[in-house]
């Protein structure tokens, strides 16, 4: 069962609450986002954000920055978290997206450009 909203799927706004150009929230999101998700550490289930690992819902007052893949500023910042990053595991995880970002540049260069908001 999916909800309908007034979003497609190429949207850049996510659905904060407290965007006001952007009134959809996280948990009214439809069905059909949860199997195109490509994110490793996070999902989306019954409509809430939720870390895969464990399960457990992302709190509604807990800020999100989420960088796409077509924005020409989210490789090098990526590279830059990479460096910071002391856990080897979690570094390894974060390489991954570093690859999968570096592909879809590669691939779709005409899709690569500085968001607007």
């Amino acid at each position: 069962m999916s909800i309908e909203h007034n979003h497609k799927p190429a949207d850049d706004c996510i659905g904060f609450e407290q965007d006001k150009d952007c009134p959809l929230q996280f948990k009214t999101l439809s069905i059909r986002y949860e199997a195109k998700m490509r994110e490793r550490k996070y999902g989306i289930v019954d409509g809430v954000l939720v870390k895969k690992s464990s399960g457990v819902p992302i709190s509604d007052d807990e800020p999100l920055f989420i960088l796409r893949a077509k924005d020409k500023n989210a490789l090098p910042a990526l590279a830059f978290y990479v460096a910071l990053c002391e856990d080897l595991y979690h570094r390894e995880n974060v390489m991954k997206s570093v690859l999968d970002f570096k592909d879809f540049a590669a691939e779709h260069p005409e899709r690569m450009a500085e968001p607007n908001i």
